[in-house]
């Protein structure tokens, strides 16, 4: 199933993802040096997700990624949003969640931190 035109129209951002590739000596994480650019429909939206932990953990930005059939966001991932998209162009990422179609992977919902 392609992706539908109608669905990509709700979808006016661009957010960056940079894949983390190890950690320093120091315990500070490393990000590869080249960006994927995707589309994607962030929204302000409070809730809670669960972590790794278990633990319940607030959000304040929703988005929505649209994914190229090989797009894997992961937590640990740096994603950069566009200005004024939420309080930080960089806000932690609290939850991930995939939707697959039969193609593969439809879209990836992203939670932001507060």
């Amino acid at each position: 199933m392609s992706f539908s035109t109608a669905l990509l129209s709700l979808m006016p951002s661009t957010v960056k993802v940079s894949t983390r590739t190890t950690h320093s000596n120091y315990g500070e994480p490393s990000f590869a040096a080249t960006t994927s650019s995707y589309r994607a429909r962030i929204v302000t939206k409070l809730g809670y997700v669960r972590n790794a932990e278990g633990e319940e953990v607030g959000y304040g930005t929703v988005a929505w990624i649209r994914s190229t059939g090989t797009a894997s966001i992961a937590a640990s991932d740096r994603i950069t949003l566009p200005a004024g998209a939420a309080p930080s162009s960089r806000p932690q990422v609290v939850g991930i969640e995939r939707y697959p179609d039969e193609d593969g992977i439809h879209n990836t919902k992203v939670m932001f931190a507060h």
